[in-house]
């Protein structure tokens, strides 16, 4: 059964790509101060 597993993973990458997208983010409005 690999149904969940494949899920999970795909959720922690996107978990992933969201979390740095917003690090990305937070510094530049940072830095634009």
């Amino acid at each position: 059964y690999v149904g969940p597993l494949v899920n999970d993973s795909q959720q922690h990458m996107l978990k992933e790509w969201v979390m740095s997208r917003y690090d990305q983010g937070l510094r530049a409005v940072l830095w634009e101060r």
